[in-house]
């Protein structure tokens, strides 16, 4: 009876002490001596107070330190911010923390980030990781166990790396807890951080670095140097282990204990040491041992405690590092799909920068799939997946290396899911029309990206075809009350012009047009047509096309030519809408001319003047005058024809210019006002135009169409004669322009 009170005094012992035990461990995993920059920082297990004058790391591996003096105070994982601007670093954190502000929570994740707060104002900018912000309708008691699920919270809104918000605390209120994260955002001004911003806390990233290096390489020597020679790895626990369960009662439990972690030593050794062949037999063997063990021995809390240590630690090296595998081992079974997929989410954040970012993303795509249906019928997993979702849409707002058709393909999976959980009603609609929103941005920053180099032209394809064909599918059919849907179609246009240039090999593949693709497409651009590109590219995405007429299409071939100044256009030998050789004729500025135009790039080859051959290859429309400069007087047909090549050019400038491009920027100006001048380029020059709001004066200028550019701008007016600007604006800073130069008179 003794023995067994003994017994159960000792499992009581084990169930109190060991949980504490590992709690400690965790919390004493770090408390080293480090160098920071040019600070050294020591380190002990009590916190009391901050000192605004250096750095500070808390018992759970926190960073932070202070510009100026400010009002924060530290007490179980929980700091209480009351005023003050601070730098945090928060990469070695492992456990839950989070930021007290009374009604709003900040909740780090491996992040590193500033904080301003002052007047009731949080500027929040993060540079690494992600920051969880929690709303709670009235100050609480918060503590640590405080993430970004917890029920307390009305809303959460997630501000992932290199994001910005501006957080009122007077704003929030009841009306929080209605808002999707689309509003949530325009409501605190999330944005990306700004080139300045950055700039201002380089020296704190840079030191950052440092130190998390020195922490890696502190790691290694204390891994290499803690087997002495000739000692065994079954000799007992060689690394993190060894010291802190030797009051283990029972031998059979110790002796598995030091088989189990001595095999887990062995493996870490060998992988710092380089020798991936030993470190996977080492590693053969932990699993084993572990099996054996039989699946009941997973859940013993000693056990449990000291894995967590490992993986604290090992999560330290980078993804490529050979440990890697190691951690793949130790988080099957002990960390939970969404904890091991945030995990590899931070590896493709530390991935960014490398090669290495493609098979990052491939280790997150597959624990997110893994993770995918569990705790699906809670109130926080459709919460999860709109965490998982802004995440993936952080990254392609922000990087270039992200662009890849694999990647947006990861995305539509998520974004399938949402749609699901939102089934109805007007939650789905804001849902639907932010992903809407959110590929209008992607198909910018994709013809971006590619003309400065970032992504590859079957790339850039892939990625078109997908977007506007899952935009298409999000559609629906009546959408007249929607406006962000109008902008779709609208931006279609333009996308349609850089689809039209990745298909035409002519163009995108010659140096004739440019050194450069940006300088090739603004070749295609004098030239393209933009009703074929649009047929073209929907007929590409969606499998069908428009269904148009024969003599639509005519009539869409003669505005093209007309455009150039060619008029009296005819076809022979044209009776199907989807016959790409077309032998037409046609009159410029009085030459009668033949050939055969190429309606796919929008060219002309075997070119005759009357019997004679002018050309043989092909060569673009705006090409052709130059041709016919030696043709005499008397083979040029009647003046009024001549006279309909400019009233046609009228026509153009009037359809394109005055009634489309114009009123959008408040510039009104008549039909007579605006000419087609000849050239290679689409320049009207635009005489007497006004503005609707500083219509004291008239401005005179050139319009280039490609890019949309003005340049030799006069404005003219009673009180300030003729001013001249010189240089060349964007349409849409014209007025502001103007503005300034007309207050310096």
């Amino acid at each position: 009876m003794k023995e067994s009170n003994e017994k159960q005094s000792r499992k009581l012992l084990e169930v109190i002490l060991f949980p504490i035990i590992g709690i400690l461990l965790v919390l004493g995993t770090f408390l080293l001596e480090f160098s920071l920059a040019e600070e050294t920082i020591e380190l002990s297990e009590e916190f009391s107070e901050f000192d605004y004058e250096k750095a500070n790391i808390l018992p759970n591996s926190a960073l932070i330190r202070f510009d100026d003096v400010a009002d924060l105070h530290f007490d179980n994982d929980v700091v209480a911010v009351n005023s003050g601007n601070y730098w945090a670093n928060f990469e070695l954190v492992h456990d839950a923390m989070v930021l007290d502000y009374g009604n709003v929570v900040l909740m780090p994740r491996r992040a590193a980030f500033s904080a301003d707060f002052k007047d009731g104002n949080i500027d929040l900018k993060v540079f690494a990781g992600d920051v969880y912000v929690g709303f709670l309708l009235e100050d609480i008691d918060v503590d640590a166990t405080f993430d970004q699920f917890s029920p307390e919270f009305m809303n959460v809104m997630l501000v992932p790396q290199n994001s910005e918000v501006n957080i009122f605390l007077d704003k929030v209120d009841e009306r929080i807890a209605l808002l999707l994260n689309k509003k949530l955002k325009k409501e605190f001004k999330f944005a990306a951080i700004s080139e300045e911003s950055r700039d201002l806390v380089e020296d704190k990233i840079r030191a950052d670095k440092d130190y998390m290096e020195g922490v890696r390489r502190d790691l290694e020597v204390e891994i290499l140097a803690k087997l002495p020679e000739g000692t065994s790895f079954l000799d007992g626990f060689v690394f993190w282990a060894e010291e802190n369960l030797t009051f283990i009662p029972d031998k059979k439990d110790q002796l598995n204990f030091d088989r189990l972690f001595g095999f887990l030593d062995e493996s870490v050794f060998h992988a710092v040491q380089g020798d991936d062949a030993k470190m996977t037999v080492a590693l053969s063997s932990y699993e084993g041992q572990l099996k054996s063990l039989g699946p009941t021995f997973k859940q013993n809390v000693r056990f449990r405690a000291l894995v967590n240590i490992y993986i604290q630690k090992l999560s330290l090296f980078d993804r490529d590092h050979s440990t890697s595998l190691i951690l793949d081992k130790l988080f099957d079974g002990f960390k939970s799909r969404r904890e091991i997929a945030a995990f590899r989410f931070w590896n493709v954040y530390r991935s960014l920068q490398g090669a290495e970012l493609r098979d990052a993303l491939i280790d997150y795509e597959s624990a997110f799939e893994m993770s995918l249906g569990i705790g699906a019928e809670t109130d926080d997993y459709r919460r999860y997946i709109e965490f998982q979702n802004n995440l993936m849409s952080n990254l392609f707002l922000r990087y270039a290396d992200s662009y890849a058709d694999r990647n947006f393909e990861l995305k539509s999976m998520m974004e399938e899911e949402l749609l699901r959980l939102y089934d109805f009603g007007q939650g789905r609609e804001e849902v639907v029309q932010g992903l809407v929103e959110e590929k209008i941005d992607y198909l910018s920053r994709l013809q971006k990206f590619f003309f400065e180099g970032s992504v590859g032209m079957e790339e850039a394809k892939k990625i078109i075809l997908r977007l506007v064909s899952e935009a298409d599918s999000l559609i629906p059919i009546d959408t007249s009350n929607v406006a962000i849907f109008d902008v779709y179609r609208s931006d279609l246009n333009d996308v349609s012009d850089f689809w039209g240039y990745l298909k035409s090999p002519e163009y995108n593949n010659s140096k004739t047009y440019g050194l450069t693709h940006f300088e090739r497409f603004e070749s295609y651009l004098l030239e393209a047509d933009r009703f074929r590109s649009i047929l073209e590219l929907t007929e590409d995405v969606l499998g069908v096309g428009e269904v148009v007429s024969l003599g639509e299409v005519e009539t869409e071939i003669r505005l093209e030519f007309d455009s150039f100044g060619v008029s009296s256009v005819e076809f022979s030998d044209f009776d199907d809408v989807s016959q790409r050789f077309v032998d037409m004729s046609g009159v410029l500025l009085g030459i009668k001319f033949s050939a055969i135009y190429d309606r796919n790039n929008g060219t002309l080859r075997e070119v005759y003047r009357g019997d004679d051959l002018v050309i043989e290859r092909s060569i673009k429309v705006s090409n052709l005058l130059s041709l016919f400069s030696d043709v005499p007087e008397e083979e040029k047909v009647e003046v009024e024809e001549e006279l309909n090549i400019e009233t046609n050019s009228q026509r153009i400038a009037r359809n394109y210019v005055v009634e489309e491009r114009f009123p959008e920027y408040g510039i009104s100006v008549g039909l007579d006002g605006v000419s087609l001048k000849e050239g290679d380029e689409l320049v009207y020059e635009v005489r007497g135009a006004i503005f609707d709001l500083f219509d004291e004066v008239d401005v005179n200028f050139d319009y280039y169409a490609s890019g949309e550019m003005v340049r030799s701008v006069y404005i003219v007016g009673e009180l300030i004669g003729t001013v001249v600007l010189h240089g060349e604006y964007r349409l849409e800073d014209l007025l502001q322009a103007i503005e300034e130069s007309v207050a310096t008179e």
